[in-house]
């Protein structure tokens, strides 16, 4: 498979950007049920836009090694990696919708 390169590649980007959340928890010596909801936000954030990076990313090599033909390593890639797409954005805005009404209340005493 000629992308195989490519994919280790995002794969391997995408383990690191998690890793650098990794530190950036254990640096900050706090534990994160006492962090602000931004904070637990971002870095929730970040960690599910990691781990769907890399499945993506070796999900084709996968199925290529089992022996899945050319079209259907891709056309499954795509489809997995579609859902995972929607999933991602879907609870991006719906977090995103929920720390904006808890900010908004908190901004006016509620």
């Amino acid at each position: 498979m000629e992308a195989e390169g490519t994919l280790l590649a995002i794969a391997e980007i995408s383990v690191a950007i998690a890793g650098f959340a990794s530190i950036v928890v254990a640096i900050r010596g706090t534990n994160p049920s006492g962090w602000s909801r931004q904070d637990r936000f971002w870095l929730a954030n970040v960690f599910a836009a990691s781990v769907a990076a890399l499945l993506g990313a070796l999900l084709p090599s996968t199925l290529h090694h089992l022996h899945v033909s050319e079209g259907g390593v891709w056309s499954a890639s795509n489809a997995v990696f579609g859902v995972l797409l929607v999933a991602l954005v879907y609870s991006l805005i719906a977090a995103a919708a929920q720390l904006a009404t808890f900010l908004l209340l908190s901004a006016s005493g509620h």
